[in-house]
């Protein structure tokens, strides 16, 4: 896709931000309440060194609990959608599960796995792995049975069939469910980092918080979505590379 295609979206961030600034140059509400874009600048700039310092262990976390989604996420998918008994008993109490709200969770988390990485990759893991499994499972059962049948009909196996046809077709889905997925990794570790850190950008944003400091709060926020929105804009391009180019322009197996 062009660039050029996705000037609203620029034109629109743009024209929200100018005026965002018209109104507090306006208003002139207290920064405490609600900093100007300018000001916002400044605490990004002033404060650079410790907010680069705090993405690493964010971004091990993201990328940790996002890959155990994908694996455990998409495996699952596959058993759902091979075995009647996990379709009728698994799936039934995922969907159910789904209700819980996981931001509850994350105190839990804290218990049973203790104070360091793992309790805020749990977090993200729980948030995250869900799309993945009902995309997956809408791209598994997706295939035209036409050629399952004709697939069958020229000796392939089932294995086969699964990695030549099933899984193939699939792929637009199940990425569709990495993209929805990837956003939630990152709001599941912020999340586990208001509970459990003592470093990382959800943790900078409690500091700045407890010490009054809405631009840095609003700073950290802004890298947190450039964060988000790079490792989608990953995702897009890993997709584009793996899956076949009729899939990609159509959605579906001709």
């Amino acid at each position: 896709m062009s660039v050029l295609a996705h000037w609203p979206a620029v034109a629109f961030v743009v024209g929200l931000i100018a005026l965002w600034q018209i109104f507090v140059m306006i208003f002139q509400p207290s920064p405490l309440i609600l900093p100007s874009p300018v000001d916002i600048g400044a605490s990004l700039a002033q404060d650079w060194s410790i907010i680069v310092s705090a993405i690493p262990p964010t971004l091990n976390e993201i990328v940790q609990g996002f890959l155990l989604s994908v694996v455990f996420g998409v495996l699952l998918a596959m058993l759902i959608t091979w075995s009647r008994i996990f379709e009728i008993t698994v799936y039934p109490a995922l969907i159910a599960a789904q209700i819980v709200p996981k931001v509850a969770l994350a105190p839990l988390f804290l218990v049973w796995f203790g104070y360091g990485i793992t309790s805020k990759v749990a977090v993200a893991f729980t948030i995250a792995v869900f799309p993945i499994i009902i995309n997956s499972v809408v791209g598994l059962r997706s295939t035209d049975p036409q050629l399952l049948v004709l697939a069958r009909s020229m000796g392939a196996g089932r294995w086969r069939t699964f990695r030549k046809i099933t899984l193939i077709n699939a792929l637009p889905a199940i990425f569709g469910g990495f993209e929805i997925a990837i956003t939630l990794a990152v709001i599941g570790v912020v999340v586990g980092e208001f509970i459990n850190a003592d470093n990382g950008l959800g943790y900078l944003v409690l500091v700045a918080n407890g010490n009054l400091d809405t631009p840095l709060v609003f700073a950290v926020l802004l890298v947190l979505t450039v964060l988000g929105s790079l490792l989608f804009a990953l995702l897009v391009v890993i997709k584009w590379l793996v899956i076949p180019a009729p899939l990609r322009a159509t959605g579906q197996n001709r």
